[in-house]
């Protein structure tokens, strides 16, 4: 799951919020999102677009859920690394 999310996210997130899931602080950095640990927030970002208005794109179509699930699942990894340097 974490290997296809970390595809996943390198096609669909990467781009904008930074390879490797560490943003270059232009947009919000994703393991420290706070949607990131709720599921349903999460989907709601990514798939239903509840943020557009701040220009976060809508991926409903391109992303079906099980691939937002292990997008989630490999920021939530990526996020133990911020936790463990504290």
């Amino acid at each position: 799951m974490l290997r296809r999310g970390a595809e996943k996210y390198g096609v669909f997130c990467a781009a904008c919020h930074g390879f490797g899931a560490i943003s270059g602080q232009v947009l919000p950095d994703l393991r420290r999102s706070l949607a990131m640990h709720d599921a349903a927030a999460f989907r709601m970002v990514v798939k239903d677009g509840a943020l557009l208005a701040n220009g976060m794109p809508q991926f409903g179509a391109e992303l079906p859920d099980q691939d937002v699930e292990a997008v989630r699942a490999f920021l939530a990894d990526e996020a133990r690394f911020i936790a463990a340097s504290k």
